[in-house]
């Protein structure tokens, strides 16, 4: 989808837009740009160039210049969407309800912005949070009829997924062929890697029969999902 030269074009307007601290509305089309090129590395390619953290600075960037320039938003805007432009390896299903992403933050405001909008929609004036390491997995929901797995989807696009069903049925340890369930029900959860699949004994492997190297633990664990 990209040549070198765009490539390289690109990673060099990304650079720039990482060291910047004034990033405003004269670089709107190029972030758009940059976060769409970067998008493809990560959910198409599996190689990403920057970190999750570049990513999301960049992100966040954009959302604030389309907040205080509301006509500047457009429908193809990666703050519009989940990533869209799912491999063309699998068919495509859809889901019953679309998967959507969480938010995330690095910063106090937003967690102080939080819990007032927690408050503000709870009633409540004091609010007790539980804080719990995050599994860096892959989303995946199991769809039950009549007490047997009909099918299995990862997260994909949100609306829009590749079905991985045979690798759910023939791993059954941890995505079971029947559930106790009504004439329907859906179960959504996290595929997350084990201490027996390191991320570097994977990488070697691939590597050594000529096939990319995974990046991410994330990777790792949504190639479990998808196998």
């Amino acid at each position: 989808m990209y040549s070198k030269d765009q490539t390289k074009k690109l990673q060099t307007e990304t650079t720039t837009l990482i060291k910047k601290k004034d990033i405003g509305a004269r670089d709107l089309e190029l972030l758009r740009d940059a976060l769409r090129f970067h998008e493809y590395r990560y959910y198409i390619l599996n190689d990403p160039l920057i970190s999750d953290f570049e990513y999301d600075q960049l992100y966040k960037a954009l959302e604030k210049i389309e907040v205080e320039n509301p006509k500047s938003i457009t429908a193809d805007s990666p703050t519009q969407r989940v990533a869209k432009g799912l491999t063309k390896d699998f068919p495509t299903v859809q889901h019953l309800v679309p998967m959507l992403s969480l938010s995330n933050s690095y910063n106090t405001d937003d967690l102080v912005d939080f819990d007032r909008k927690a408050r503000e929609l709870t009633g409540e004036n004091r609010i007790e949070y539980c804080v719990e390491p995050k599994f860096d997995g892959a989303s995946i929901s199991l769809i039950y009829e009549n007490d047997l797995l009909i099918r299995g989807a990862t997260r994909g696009d949100g609306p829009t997924s590749c079905p991985p069903s045979p690798g759910c049925t023939c791993c059954g340890a941890w995505c079971p062929s029947s559930f106790p369930s009504s004439s329907r029900s859906t179960i959504r959860g996290h595929v997350v890697t084990g201490p027996g699949l390191p991320l570097t004994g994977m990488s070697a492997r691939r590597a050594s029969r000529k096939v990319l190297p995974l990046s991410t633990i994330r990777s790792c664990s949504g190639l479990s999902a998808t196998a």
